[in-house]
């Protein structure tokens, strides 16, 4: 089985421009944890639900010990993970596993080899259902 076989094709993501307040609305309203960072249809990022939860975390004002909310206008690029690991659609799924299970992420963006463009992305809820569909 290979990446290209369980991966969401349909990957709904967003460009550079956007602020941590529409991925924050895009989550809650899709029910996604991994939202793709696209310029012109290739990945440049990866914003996570944990990404956003450490990035809007309250910050205590010691000058006047209140809490202090984080700006949401900020472009997500402010926010987002550039240090992201892709895999191309025909990898095997048990080399996804194996990036998945030794960097600890969720989900990972499937890349077309020859264009650089997102072609998909996988996560772990994926992975889960392909191995409960071959028992």
């Amino acid at each position: 089985m290979v990446v290209s076989d369980i991966m969401t094709a349909d990957v709904v993501s967003v460009d550079t421009h956007a602020t941590v307040a529409d991925v924050v609305a895009l989550m809650h309203d899709n029910d996604f944890r991994h939202v793709p960072v696209l310029t012109e249809g290739e990945l440049v990022g990866l914003v996570s639900d944990r990404d956003l939860r450490v990035y809007t975390m309250p910050v205590v004002d010691m000058n006047s010990s209140q809490l202090e909310r984080r700006n949401m206008q900020v472009p997500v690029t402010d926010v987002m993970n550039t240090d992201t690991i892709s895999v191309g659609p025909e990898s095997d799924l048990p080399e996804l596993i194996n990036i998945m299970l030794e960097q600890k992420i969720g989900a990972v963006p499937v890349v077309d080899e020859l264009s650089d463009k997102l072609v998909g992305i996988v996560s772990y809820v994926d992975v889960l259902m392909a191995a409960r569909d071959s028992l």
